[in-house]
Formats: C-alpha cells, sequence, structure tokens
C-alpha cells in the first residue's frame, strides 16, 4: 500500500510532536512549506493538522517566553498549544 503525500506530512508532524516542546516554530518541520509567497501542500496539511489537535499560531512576541532557554525572534510565527 502506497503512502500518500498527507499520510506523510501527518505522519513526520507526530514525529516532531514527540519531542514535547512547549512550542514549535516553521523550521521545526523538515519539509518546504513556502515558496515564493504560496503554500505548499504539505504546509496546508500540517496548518489544518495541527488546528485539528488544538495548537495556534501566535507571533513570539505576544508570547512570554522568558521562561524557556530557546531564544526566538520576535517576528516569528509559533504553534503553541491551548490550553483547556
Amino acid at each position: 500500500m502506497k503512502t500518500t503525500i498527507k499520510q506523510a506530512t501527518i505522519n513526520t508532524i507526530n514525529q516532531v510532536l514527540k519531542t514535547n516542546k512547549k512550542f514549535y516554530i516553521s523550521s521545526d518541520f523538515p519539509f518546504i512549506q513556502l515558496v515564493g509567497l504560496y503554500l505548499t501542500y504539505q504546509a496546508q496539511v500540517m496548518n489544518k493538522y495541527l488546528i485539528e489537535k488544538g495548537f495556534t499560531v501566535v507571533k513570539a512576541k505576544d508570547v512570554n517566553l522568558q521562561r524557556t532557554d530557546v531564544k526566538v525572534r520576535a517576528n516569528r510565527n509559533i504553534w503553541i498549544k491551548t490550553e483547556n
């Protein structure tokens, strides 16, 4: 049985999510997400899948990252799990 691009992308995303970080940036996911100004198919799948899993995308400057040892530029988008 062949694996589709969508399923391979979801498998890759799940591997990244197993690292149990507090937040994720786009470079954590090992596939190209932008070509010029257009989102790739894998990026579209990732966005939809992460939203379904309860993540939301925010600007790094809008979140208090003082308690983490990771440096992220303020204008970067980060994926963070929303609390219940």
